[in-house]
Protein backbone atom coordinates (compact mmCIF):
# COMPACT_ATOMS: atom_id res chain seq x y z
CA UNK A 1 0.00 0.00 0.00
CA UNK A 2 1.60 3.20 -1.00
CA UNK A 3 0.13 6.44 0.01
CA UNK A 4 1.59 10.36 0.03
CA UNK A 5 2.54 11.57 3.44
CA UNK A 6 -0.34 14.03 3.40
CA UNK A 7 -3.12 11.75 2.34
CA UNK A 8 -5.39 9.97 4.95
CA UNK A 9 -5.85 6.11 5.23
CA UNK A 10 -8.77 4.50 6.43
CA UNK A 11 -6.92 2.23 8.86
CA UNK A 12 -10.50 -0.06 9.13
CA UNK A 13 -9.51 -1.54 5.81
CA UNK A 14 -6.21 -2.84 6.79
CA UNK A 15 -5.98 -6.72 6.75
CA UNK A 16 -5.22 -8.40 10.34
CA UNK A 17 -1.64 -8.99 8.41
CA UNK A 18 -1.25 -4.87 7.64
CA UNK A 19 -2.70 -4.32 11.31
CA UNK A 20 0.09 -7.02 12.89
CA UNK A 21 2.87 -5.52 10.66
CA UNK A 22 1.72 -1.91 11.55
CA UNK A 23 1.54 -2.92 15.41
CA UNK A 24 5.19 -4.29 14.85
CA UNK A 25 6.47 -1.47 13.27
CA UNK A 26 5.19 0.92 16.15
CA UNK A 27 6.91 -1.26 18.64
CA UNK A 28 10.12 -0.96 16.77
CA UNK A 29 9.77 2.88 16.17
CA UNK A 30 9.18 3.29 20.24
CA UNK A 31 12.22 0.66 20.88
CA UNK A 32 14.23 3.18 18.48
CA UNK A 33 12.96 6.00 20.34
CA UNK A 34 14.60 5.00 23.95
CA UNK A 35 17.96 3.93 22.79
CA UNK A 36 17.95 7.40 20.78
CA UNK A 37 17.24 8.97 24.16
CA UNK A 38 19.71 7.11 25.81
CA UNK A 39 22.49 8.02 23.36
CA UNK A 40 21.48 11.55 23.70
CA UNK A 41 22.00 11.14 27.64
CA UNK A 42 25.17 9.27 26.97
CA UNK A 43 26.72 11.94 24.28
CA UNK A 44 25.34 14.53 26.79
CA UNK A 45 27.16 12.98 29.30
CA UNK A 46 30.58 12.56 27.58
CA UNK A 47 30.34 16.21 26.62
CA UNK A 48 30.24 17.37 29.78
CA UNK A 49 33.06 15.06 30.89
CA UNK A 50 35.27 16.52 28.43
CA UNK A 51 34.42 20.04 29.28
CA UNK A 52 35.15 19.54 32.98
CA UNK A 53 38.61 17.44 32.97
CA UNK A 54 40.10 19.34 29.74
CA UNK A 55 37.98 22.50 29.63
CA UNK A 56 37.02 21.85 26.07
CA UNK A 57 34.42 23.63 25.17
CA UNK A 58 31.19 21.52 23.60
CA UNK A 59 31.53 23.04 20.10
CA UNK A 60 35.46 22.05 19.99
CA UNK A 61 34.81 18.67 21.29
CA UNK A 62 31.90 18.19 18.22
CA UNK A 63 33.78 19.59 15.54
CA UNK A 64 36.51 17.05 16.43
CA UNK A 65 34.32 14.42 16.29
CA UNK A 66 32.80 15.23 13.47
CA UNK A 67 36.14 15.67 11.75
CA UNK A 68 36.74 12.06 13.31
CA UNK A 69 34.13 10.42 12.08
CA UNK A 70 33.97 11.87 8.52
CA UNK A 71 37.70 11.38 7.93
CA UNK A 72 37.75 15.23 6.71
CA UNK A 73 41.21 15.91 8.38
CA UNK A 74 42.99 17.02 5.41
CA UNK A 75 40.22 18.83 4.01
CA UNK A 76 39.57 20.90 6.83
CA UNK A 77 43.02 21.57 7.38
CA UNK A 78 43.21 22.79 3.49
CA UNK A 79 40.04 24.81 4.16
CA UNK A 80 41.76 26.84 7.21
CA UNK A 81 44.84 27.08 5.52
CA UNK A 82 43.24 29.27 2.30
CA UNK A 83 41.08 31.10 4.82
CA UNK A 84 43.85 32.09 7.40
CA UNK A 85 46.01 33.11 3.75
CA UNK A 86 43.33 35.19 2.43
CA UNK A 87 43.01 36.38 5.83
CA UNK A 88 46.66 37.32 6.15
CA UNK A 89 46.25 38.59 2.55
CA UNK A 90 43.34 41.18 3.21
CA UNK A 91 44.46 42.15 6.89
CA UNK A 92 48.29 41.94 7.07
CA UNK A 93 49.17 45.34 5.69
CA UNK A 94 47.13 47.02 7.33
CA UNK A 95 48.08 45.35 10.90
CA UNK A 96 51.74 45.58 9.99
CA UNK A 97 50.64 49.44 9.20
CA UNK A 98 48.70 50.07 12.65
CA UNK A 99 51.46 48.74 14.77
CA UNK A 100 53.83 51.42 13.03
Amino acid sequence: MNAKADTKIDLTTLSDDQVKFLEERIASAIETHREMDLYRGTMRDIKKDVKDELSIPVKQFNALVKMRMQGTRDEFEEENEEMLELYDRIYAKRTVAAQQ
